[in-house]
């Protein structure tokens, strides 16, 4: 098991993969507590590439949680069976995530909390919610902090720049509508498109 997490972690998938099955047959009916990690790896595909993922193993892990009524674990497999739905049905995915959120909530599990505002946070973006995304995003940054999960905290700041970025351009476009012979630059900075018209005049005339 612990060569199998060594391999995940190096990006070495396929071999971790391998081993993490083969664990899991051996440790199966002999060792829960290696039962589980095995299956809490499988059933994570955001740990997996495209052609390693599957969905059977998300299912199992939850199964395996009911039967074992391991809190935690349940709500994981949640989570994890709201990363399949992401990309086919975005409502199941939404419901589970808030569930799962619920449950690291009460049971004050930061990261797994913060991991369900990010994709919560993703999925209102996608339908035009910024305001209630970035509220979001910024709600799970501090958890990400205390979780130490430094690229986590990277991804929520680009995200977070991405809307401030945004929202800078819309209001200097909002105030280009409202005042005459002005343009606005990629960054979002208003400038005088009279200025601008004039200077290219003076440099054809040098030409």
């Amino acid at each position: 098991m612990i060569l199998a997490n060594l391999n995940l972690r190096e990006g070495n998938k396929a071999s971790a993969k391998t081993q993490f099955q083969n664990c899991l047959k051996s440790a199966w009916a002999t060792d829960a507590e290696v039962v589980s990690h095995c299956l809490e790896r499988l059933a994570d595909i955001s740990r997996w590439s495209i052609e390693l993922r599957q969905a059977t193993w998300p299912v199992l892990y939850l199964c395996h949680a009911h039967m074992s009524k391991e809190k935690l674990a349940f709500c994981k497999a949640l989570l994890f069976i709201g990363d399949l739905f992401t990309d086919v049905d975005e409502v199941t995915a939404e419901n589970l995530f808030v569930v799962a959120l619920e449950g690291f909530t009460f049971m004050d599990v930061h990261c797994s909390r913060a991991q369900c505002m990010l994709r919560l946070g993703d999925l209102a973006q996608k339908r035009g919610e910024i305001t209630k995304a970035a509220e979001l995003w910024t709600s799970a940054r501090p958890l990400f902090e205390r979780s130490l999960q430094a690229k986590d905290v990277a991804v929520i700041n680009m995200r977070l720049e991405a809307v401030a970025h945004g929202h800078k351009r819309s209001l200097a476009q909002l105030a280009v509508l409202q005042t005459p012979n002005t343009a606005v630059n990629r960054d979002g900075e208003i400038f005088s498109s009279e200025v601008s018209s004039k200077a290219d005049e003076i440099v054809i005339i040098m030409k």
